[in-house]
């Protein structure tokens, strides 16, 4: 259906040259229908990509929040590294235009507020505000909204669930921003697997501890998932694929690495880092 929708917009942009129509289509499936039509790859220079910053998603997240109940807008503002909003009727509380890095009314500022300034005790841990980022990009370094809302919404449902453990004005703690990936992640392989089924193989990879040897990668990887699967027992093909996908990446020393928003969810394995909560 990409590729027809593409063609049409091809056909029609050069016979109505006063209508200027906006497609918007995934990059996957926009570089996917490339080679399914003729002179598709004019269509490579009239587009253009659009994607999430940091700060877009951040300040999704602040609009989301203020915009929930009244007594999290008034959180958002709260305090000297609170956000301030504006009211703008139909659209709802709103942050401001810019949310800088650092600073006054800032990315770090917002997260700090939020879950602390590290993920746990020691100069070795990561700062919040970016660890959240880097935990649900993928191999290419994209980012959608919907994967950090439903961090902070996994987030807080532990904590109900379990018991808050944060301090102060800290609406959570680290250890339940970690234990709220696994969910997050799994949510994603299913959005990102329901056009793709491939990346459903990720699960023969499970217990495996990443870096990945090239060679058995691929061989957990030609194993079937389910009968539907265009790509057979071709472990090489769906590799690239996966790559292509962002769901894994490839070193330059031939090693492979799968993304914490695949990794988690797949139940995939890496030294280090923050420690899972039971």
């Amino acid at each position: 259906m990409t590729a027809s929708l593409l063609a049409m917009w091809l056909l029609l942009a050069d016979r109505y040259r006063h209508i200027r129509p906006k497609v918007f289509v995934r990059e996957d499936l926009f570089q996917s229908s490339l080679a399914a039509f003729p002179d598709a790859s004019k269509l490579d220079a009239r587009s253009i990509s659009i994607e999430w910053r940091v700060e877009d998603l951040y300040r999704v997240l602040v609009k989301h929040m203020a915009n929930t109940s009244e007594g999290l807008r008034v959180w958002v503002e709260s305090s000297s590294r609170g956000i301030p909003l504006r009211d703008s009727g139909p659209l709802g509380w709103m942050p401001p235009a810019t949310l800088s890095e650092k600073g006054k009314a800032s990315q770090k500022g917002f997260v700090d507020h939020l879950a602390g300034e590290q993920m746990g005790s020691g100069e070795k841990k990561g700062l919040t505000y970016r660890w959240i980022p880097n935990r649900l990009q993928d191999a290419h370094a994209r980012l959608v909204p919907r994967s950090i809302l439903s961090l902070l919404r996994y987030a807080a449902g532990h904590a109900m669930e379990k018991g808050p453990q944060a301090q102060s004005l800290r609406l959570l703690e680290p250890t339940e921003l970690v234990a709220a990936l696994e969910q997050t992640s799994k949510r994603r392989a299913q959005e990102v697997g329901e056009e793709f089924p491939v990346v459903r193989r990720l699960e023969h990879l499970r217990g495996q501890q990443v870096m990945l040897n090239r060679r058995v990668a691929v061989t957990a990887l030609s194993r079937i998932s389910s009968e539907n699967e265009e790509h057979g027992s071709d472990g090489e093909k769906v590799l690239r694929t996966l790559i292509e996908l962002g769901a894994m990446s490839e070193r330059p020393d031939g090693r492979i690495d799968v993304p914490d928003i695949y990794r988690y969810g797949f139940g995939i394995l890496r030294k280090g880092g923050v420690k899972r909560p039971r």
